[in-house]
């Protein structure tokens, strides 16, 4: 799970902006978005984050207080990624500073192909901050045969658990190492659901299910059985779409 602050005027707009890095972040493989919304820029951003912790935070500086509230959370927390929603009548000058240091940068008006490419781009910064520390909690490690081999949770379609083995199937490659599934599923983040007693499957990949053939269909023409314990877990996280 990660954690988000907005500090956003509230309207349908600005609620995309929530549900767009929901939606990255599931991609990417970080599992599920603790979020906050932060309407109002009246309490500074130290006083703010002294109560919770968030590391990532998106502030739209357009706001009264704005750019005030962005430096003061800057100055609470040195490590804090930041993104900044600005337009054309706020001066590069007054957000480009060392002061804010901002990661990121989104102007407006925007579209959703703008918002999908930086949220996009800004949750990867996310994963890759912390370098090989970071890569570890958002990989699985394989060891077999004395090798060590790190595969990142968003390549990962798969985990089946076949010939005394476990194997982690991604899209062009299968390794295999020595454990049970009921071990490397509790390292897998929430994306990842049981769906048969030798599987455990990536639901980013998810397609579509048939529950009559008791086959799950992902993304690459691959397919992955369903046992009767967990097919209503497969069509909850489906929401009942792609289901047959």
């Amino acid at each position: 799970m990660i954690s988000i602050l907005f500090v956003l005027p509230y309207d349908k707009k600005n609620v995309m902006i929530r549900r767009v890095f929901e939606a990255q972040a599931q991609q990417l493989g970080l599992g599920r978005v603790r979020t906050a919304e932060w309407n109002s820029t009246a309490t500074s951003g130290a006083a703010y984050t002294a109560k919770a912790e968030y590391p990532i935070t998106v502030v739209d500086i357009t706001m009264d207080g704005g750019l005030e509230f962005a430096q003061s959370l800057r100055g609470s927390d040195d490590n804090l990624l930041l993104l900044l929603i600005a337009d054309t009548k706020v001066s590069p000058m007054k957000y480009m500073k060392a002061s804010i240091r901002a990661q990121a940068l989104l102007l407006k008006p925007w579209n959703l192909a703008m918002l999908q490419q930086v949220s996009e781009d800004f949750l990867s910064l996310f994963m890759n901050r912390d370098g090989e520390e970071k890569a570890d909690e958002l990989s699985l490690l394989v060891e077999y045969d004395g090798e060590r081999r790190m595969i990142s949770y968003r390549d990962i379609l798969y985990v089946e658990a076949r010939n005394k083995k476990i194997y982690v199937r991604t899209q062009d490659s299968e390794y295999g190492m020595y454990g049970t599934l009921e071990k490397v599923g509790e390292s897998l983040p929430e994306c990842f659901i049981r769906c048969h007693r030798s599987y455990i499957v990536n639901s980013t990949y998810l397609v579509s299910a048939r529950m009559a053939e008791n086959t799950l269909f992902l993304r690459g023409k691959i397919t992955v059985p369903i046992s009767r314990t967990y097919k209503a877990a497969i069509k909850e996280k489906l929401n009942g779409s792609a289901v047959r």
